[in-house]
C-alpha cells in the first residue's frame, strides 16, 4: 500500500479513467530521484582520479540519501522466470544505483509432485513437498546472462560483482569442487559468496530443519572444520587469479514465532519456534561465551543454573555465526538483515544491539552487517505506532529485560522524538515510492547509536528478489486445502515495486550522521570489503559553505546539528550496562546546500508524478493486483503482504 503523496486516501475511487489509462504509460519512468539526481549517478563520482570523484555530494538536495550501492538483491527468483536481465539493470539506472552485487539466488523449489501446481515463492507453498534446494542453477544463469548482456552503456553506467550463492553449509560436501567447477566454466567471474543460509526460520515450511536440506549447523560442527574444504578457497586470492573476498550469511539470530499456514511442513507436526533439547544444554555448558556476549543481559536469557529460558529461541543461534567468523578470518564476513527476520521482531533492541557490538569487537577484522531487505524498515525501525517506549521495550513489557535499569528508556525516547524532526524534512524527498513507513522507531534510536559508534561495519542493500512469474501460471498451494496461495500478481515484480523497495531500505540512511552516511551509504564500505577500494572511493560530502567535507572521517556541516542534536550511544564492549546519553552527533542538516528547506514543497515535477501516482494506486487497490505485488517484502511477497499492507499502520 503506498500513500499518496498529495494525501488523497488510498481509499479513494472517483479517479477519471483517462487519468488511470495515462497513468499506466511506459514512458513515465518510476524512481525516487528526479532526473537531474539520476544523472548525477554515475561510476566517475566514485572513480579515484576521475573529475566528478572530487564533486561533493548533496544529501540533503541534488543527490539525496537514495542508496547508490545494492550489495545484496536477487536478480534470480526461488521458482519460475525472472526478470529479463537488461530490463532489470535498466531499473538500477533510472533509480541511481551504481554498484551492486548479484547474488542470483542459492535454492530453487524443488516440486516433489509433477500434477502438484507450480510455485515460485517458498511462502506460497511451505510444504515438504516444495522443499527449496541448494543447487548452483542459478549462478549459472546469472553468469550466462552477465556475459550475454553486461555490456555497452550499462557497464558504463553500472558496476556489477557476481555472487556465488549454491553452497549448503549444512551439507557442505562437495561445495569446493563445485566451486572450481564454476570457475572453470566462468573464469574470473565469481567475485563474492552467499547470500548463504547457515539459519533461515522462513524456510521452515519448505524443509531447512529436516532431512531434506539438514542437519543444522552447530557450533561443534564447525569446529571440527566441516567448513574448511569451502572456505579454503575464499578470503585470500588464489595462485589461478580467482579472488572471492566476502561472504554473505543469512544467519538468523533466533525466532520468536512463526505465521505458517495450517499444514505447513509435513503436514503431521505443527511448526512452532522453539530450540533442541541437546542445544539448550549446549548453551549450558557454555556459560562464560554467552555471559562474556551478553554482558548484563545474561540474566535475561538464561536461569540461575545457567540453562536457558524460553525466549533463548531468540538468540539461539548466534555462538554458531561466531564460530563461523571466528575461524576464518580471512574471509570478510557480511552478516545479512543485521541478523534479523520476520520471524524475530520481538528481541529487544538493546540485546540486539549489545550482541552486534559484542561480534564487532570480537571480529574487527573480518565483520561487516548489511542492512538489506525492507522487512527491517517494516517490521523494526520505520514503523512507529505512537505508543510510549515503556508499552515495548520495559522490563514489564519485553521477556528480554530483566530490570528497567538496564535500558536508559528516557534517553531512548528523547532520541526518537529527534528522529522525527529529521523524517518530517526528508520524507517528502521520497513520498511517491515508499511505502508503509510511519516514522523512527525506538529501535532506529538505539541501531542508530550503535552504527554511529561503528560506522565501518555496514553496507546497504535492498534483499529484492527479481522474479517474474504470474499467478495463472505458479498459483502455489495451501496446505490442507490445496487451494492457490499465491497472491493475484504472483510474483510478478515491477518497476514500481523496485523504487519502493529501494526507497523503504534507504530510509534509514536519512538518519545517519556525515561520518556513517559515507562509510554506509557511499561506499567506504563496501568498497572496502568488495576489494576494489584502490579503484573506487566515496565522494565528499557537501557543506553548507558549499565546500566538501573529507570522506575518510566526515566533518559535520555547520547546519547538521539542528535536527538531532543528541543521540543515545552503546558504550564500548564488553561493558554495556545501559544506553547512555552522549554529546551531540551532527546529523543530516534541516537545510540543503543551496539554503531551501528541506520541509518545503516538493520539487515541481512531482506535482504531476503525485497526481499520477496517487491516481495508479487508487486503481490497483480496487484490482489487487499491482499494489499487492508490487509493495511486499522482497522475501515474503505473501505473508509479508498481509502482515505489512493490509495491517495499516504497522506496530513496532
Amino acid at each position: 500500500m503506498l500513500r499518496c503523496p498529495l494525501r488523497c486516501p488510498l481509499r479513494c475511487r472517483r479517479v477519471p479513467l483517462l487519468t488511470l489509462a495515462f497513468a499506466s504509460r511506459p514512458s513515465l519512468a518510476i524512481s525516487p530521484l528526479t532526473p537531474d539526481a539520476q544523472q548525477r549517478r554515475t561510476l566517475g563520482r566514485f572513480t579515484r582520479g576521475h573529475a566528478d570523484n572530487s564533486l561533493c555530494w548533496d544529501r540533503a538536495g541534488a543527490d539525496g540519501f537514495i542508496s547508490p550501492i545494492d550489495a545484496h538483491q536477487h536478480p534470480m527468483p526461488f521458482g519460475g522466470p525472472e526478470v529479463p536481465f537488461s530490463t532489470y539493470t535498466d531499473w538500477f539506472i533510472k533509480q541511481g544505483t551504481v554498484f551492486s552485487v548479484f547474488m542470483g539466488i542459492g535454492q530453487r523449489i524443488v516440486k516433489q509432485n509433477a500434477s502438484a501446481p507450480d510455485c515460485c515463492y517458498y511462502l506460497h507453498c511451505p510444504t515438504y513437498g516444495y522443499p527449496v534446494i541448494p543447487m548452483p542453477d542459478s549462478d549459472v544463469r546469472n553468469a550466462e546472462e552477465r556475459l550475454r548482456h553486461y555490456k555497452g552503456e550499462v557497464a558504463q553506467r553500472l558496476h556489477l560483482t557476481l555472487s556465488a550463492t549454491f553452497p549448503n553449509l549444512q551439507r557442505p560436501a562437495g561445495a569446493k569442487e563445485q566451486l572450481v567447477e564454476l570457475w572453470e566454466r566462468f573464469p574470473r567471474t565469481f567475485t563474492w559468496m552467499g547470500e548463504l543460509n547457515v539459519f533461515k526460520h522462513a524456510l521452515a515450511g519448505s524443509g531447512f530443519f529436516s532431512d531434506l536440506t539438514g542437519p543444522r549447523l552447530t557450533v561443534d560442527r564447525v569446529e571440527a572444520g566441516e567448513l574448511d574444504e569451502l572456505f579454503s578457497l575464499v578470503g585470500a586470492p588464489r595462485p589461478s587469479g580467482e579472488h572471492i573476498p566476502a561472504v554473505t550469511l543469512h544467519s538468523d539470530m533466533g525466532c520468536d514465532a512463526y505465521a505458517f499456514p495450517a499444514g505447513a511442513g509435513d503436514g503431521v507436526h505443527p511448526l512452532v519456534c522453539e530450540v533442541p533439547e541437546e542445544e539448550k544444554r549446549a548453551a549450558q555448558g557454555q556459560r562464560a561465551w554467552w555471559e562474556r556476549t551478553l554482558g548484563e543481559f545474561y540474566a535475561g536469557f538464561f536461569d540461575e543454573e545457567g540453562f536457558p529460558r524460553d525466549n533463548f529461541r531468540k538468540i539461539q543461534h548466534i555462538h554458531v555465526t561466531d564460530a563461523i567468523v571466528g575461524r576464518y578470518k580471512e574471509v570478510k564476513f557480511v552478516w545479512a538483515h543485521l541478523g534479523l527476520s520476520m520471524e524475530l521482531t520481538s528481541l529487544h533492541p538493546a540485546v540486539h544491539a549489545r550482541i552486534l557490538a559484542s561480534f564487532y569487537e570480537r571480529h574487527a577484522t573480518n565483520l561487516w552487517s548489511d542492512l538489506s531487505w525492507d522487512v527491517l524498515a517494516k517490521l523494526n525501525f520505520m514503523n512507529f505506532d505512537g505508543l510510549p517506549i515503556e508499552a515495548h521495550w520495559s522490563a514489564a513489557a519485553s521477556e528480554d529485560l530483566a530490570d528497567d535499569a538496564l535500558f536508559d528508556m528516557r534517553a531512548v525516547s528523547a532520541a526518537r522524538e529527534r528522529l522525527d524532526a529529521t523524517w518530517a524534512a526528508v520524507r517528502p524527498k521520497v513520498a511517491p515510492t515508499i511505502t508503509t513507513l510511519t516514522g523512527p522507531t525506538y529501535k532506529l534510536a538505539v541501531l542508530l547509536s550503535l552504527l554511529h559508534a561503528y560506522p565501518e561495519r555496514a553496507i546497504t542493500g535492498t534483499d529484492y528478489v527479481a522474479s517474474f512469474g504470474t499467478h495463472d501460471a505458479f498459483p502455489g498451494y495451501t496446505p490442507l486445502s490445496g487451494a492457490p496461495l499465491s497472491p493475484e500478481a504472483g510474483c510478478h515484480k515491477t518497476e514500481l515495486s523496485h523504487a519502493q523497495q529501494l526507497s523503504d531500505t534507504s530510509s534509514l540512511n536519512a538518519f545517519f550522521d556525515d561520518e556513517a552516511f559515507s562509510a554506509i551509504v557511499l561506499g567506504g564500505n563496501f568498497f572496502r570489503v568488495a576489494g576494489i577500494s584502490t579503484t573506487f572511493a566515496p565522494p565528499p560530502l557537501c557543506r553548507a559553505d558549499a565546500t566538501a567535507t573529507a570522506t575518510a572521517a566526515s566533518t559535520a556541516s555547520t547546519a547538521s546539528t539542528s535536527t538531532i542534536p543528541t543521540i543515545p550511544t552503546i558504550p564500548t564492549i564488553p561493558t554495556i550496562p545501559t544506553i547512555p546519553t552522549i554529546p551531540t552527533i551532527p546529523t543530516i542538516s534541516a537545510t540543503s546546500t543551496a539554503g531551501t528547506p528541506l520541509n518545503a514543497a516538493a520539487p515541481q515535477q512531482w506535482g504531476w508524478a503525485a497526481a499520477v501516482m496517487c491516481a495508479a494506486l487508487a486503481a490497483a487497490a480496487l484490482l489487487r493486483s499491482v499494489a499487492r505485488a508490487g509493495s511486499r517484502s522482497s522475501e515474503a511477497p505473501g505473508r509479508g503482504e498481509e502482515r505489512a499492507y493490509e495491517a495499516w499502520p504497522l506496530a513496532e
